[in-house]
């Protein structure tokens, strides 16, 4: 018996909630007991439902996938065109911090590597770069979902799941002869090819990584 048939009874239940209302039910977070908006939950179940259908094949696991997709893509869940709006607790950023994006930034991450569109990674990548880097400190400034920038989060783990969704690794291109940037979470291959006689590239002098972020 294959560990994943132990949790389809889960799945299933809430791939008919999602199919129903288009959306997973919003929750707490944790300890703080902070009243959150569907953005977390439905990231989260946006990855599960992916990895589900990529195991068994099955439509209406695609389904919900695809429903959530288009649930984080809403106006709904930005409404200034900002970042997510995650939690509505008063007195707290809306945004929750970093780690409020960082969750809806990885699932539209798989999402688009897992649908074969752009459009979720684009709108990854949009959301991440509106937020202010400190290379001084190597962290990042919270960005209300006004668009208000606001201080840096104060938790590391929130650097760190914000900071590997958007992991890129700058390199020459052979198909495109330069220099492009690319998504680690895209690359599903690593082949090592035959060692050129001559070098084919060269690091240019005036090299500066700062110019691809």
């Amino acid at each position: 018996m294959k560990i994943i048939n132990l949790f389809l009874p889960v799945v299933d239940h809430f791939t008919k909630i999602t199919l129903e209302t288009g959306r997973i039910p919003a929750g707490t977070n944790g300890p703080y007991h902070d009243v959150e908006t569907s953005v977390r939950n439905s990231s989260h179940w946006l990855i599960t439902f992916s990895r589900v259908y990529k195991s068994t094949g099955r439509k209406k696991y695609q389904a919900a996938a695809k429903i959530l997709a288009d649930y984080l893509a809403s106006p709904d869940v930005r409404p200034k065109g900002f970042t997510f709006a995650c939690r509505t607790t008063p007195h707290k950023d809306k945004c929750n911090g970093l780690i409020g994006q960082a969750w809806a930034i990885e699932a539209l991450c798989y999402s688009g590597r897992f649908l074969k569109k752009l459009q979720p990674s684009e709108l990854a990548r949009q959301v991440f770069r509106f937020h202010k880097f400190v290379p001084k400190y190597g962290l990042w400034h919270r960005r209300e979902i006004t668009g208000s920038d606001l201080s840096l989060d104060p938790t590391f783990n929130h650097h760190l799941w914000f900071a590997a969704g958007g992991l890129y690794l700058i390199a020459y291109c052979h198909l495109r002869k330069d220099v492009r940037s690319f998504r680690v979470d895209r690359i599903s291959e690593a082949v090592q090819a035959p060692k050129p006689k001559s070098p084919d590239f060269e690091r240019p002098a005036d090299f500066d990584v700062k110019a691809y972020a």
